[in-house]
């Protein structure tokens, strides 16, 4: 958009949206915004009479739009008028009407305004430095993106509200369990394995009741990040709360998760199998005499 009418936006000029719901539209809306463009966005089934009614009371100074037909179809109603068409799709319709006329307007594809590549460095991070010096860690577009690639089909159309979240760091004493809570631990991981997840019974509720009480009595599912957790804290939770705990590892200079334990897979003292689409090389770490061929453990 500065590219058809300045650097900064015209205040008493506004840009108008026409186009169905997509990253495109939001991109575009978030454009006007960071730039100072008023933007009035359109019905793609709005009538003829009404969308013209719009274009005669505002200045309109760009046009953004899915296809040639519908720059065409405001052409019909106003002509000219408008001297910047941006389009989102770029077809052979679209090439024609760009060459027939663009003697009467400035006519742009989308695609011409992305310039980033996806090999191009996005942002560059620094490490805590709890190993000593912090050190600077770059991320590509490609990179940033990619953890997302794998959850899209898992997500989509899955939203939560409403959810309570709860961050455990450590137990500040040491608990001493009784032989028979043991035992219970015992009866009820083994159900667990089976997939079997109740909360119910009077050991259940002598022991474990007011503990998911006091953490809201409606926790289903723990998601853990960072460190492994120890077998017995895993246990402890994943009995007291009646749920699968899901645990994942990942550091900075992965841009996310590594690898993941599923649903269904009652291990403990592990964070599963490296995510699909992964690649990930161990290395040696001779300060601590691990090598990784011979060990099949080091540092990722």
């Amino acid at each position: 958009m500065r590219q058809t009418t300045g650097p900064k936006g015209n205040k008493t000029e506004f840009v108008v949206i026409l186009h169905e719901n997509s990253p495109e539209w939001v991109i575009t809306q978030l454009a006007c915004a960071a730039y100072g463009y008023a933007y009035v966005p359109l019905y793609m089934n709005m009538k003829p009479e009404i969308m013209k009614s719009i274009f005669d009371e505002i200045p309109v100074s760009i046009v953004v739009c899915s296809s040639a037909d519908q720059a065409l179809a405001i052409v019909d109603l106003i002509g000219f008028r408008v001297k910047n068409y941006i389009l989102l799709n770029r077809d052979q319709h679209s090439d024609r009407f760009k060459r027939e006329n663009e003697q009467n307007a400035n006519i742009l594809y989308y695609e011409e305004f992305m310039d980033i590549e996806p090999n191009e460095v996005a942002v560059v991070l620094y490490t805590s430095g709890s190993e000593g010096k912090m050190k600077p860690v770059m991320f590509t577009h490609d990179e940033l993106t990619f953890g997302y690639k794998s959850l899209i089909n898992h997500l989509e159309g899955k939203l939560l509200t409403r959810i309570r979240l709860e961050y455990f760091k450590s137990l500040t004493i040491t608990p001493h369990v009784r032989k028979r809570l043991e035992s219970l631990m015992d009866n009820v991981r083994a159900n667990q394995n089976k997939g079997q997840y109740e909360q119910s019974g009077f050991d259940d509720w002598l022991y474990f009741k007011k503990f998911r009480k006091s953490f809201g009595g409606h926790v289903c599912l723990i998601i853990c990040s960072g460190a492994c957790l120890s077998p017995e804290v895993a246990l402890f939770f994943r009995v007291a709360f009646g749920c699968p705990i899901l645990q994942n590892y990942g550091v900075t200079e992965t841009a996310g998760m590594v690898s993941q334990n599923l649903l269904g897979d009652h291990e403990l003292g592990t964070c599963g199998a490296i995510l699909r689409g992964l690649q990930v090389k161990l290395a040696d770490l001779p300060e601590l005499g691990i090598e990784a061929e011979k060990l099949h453990m080091g540092e990722v």
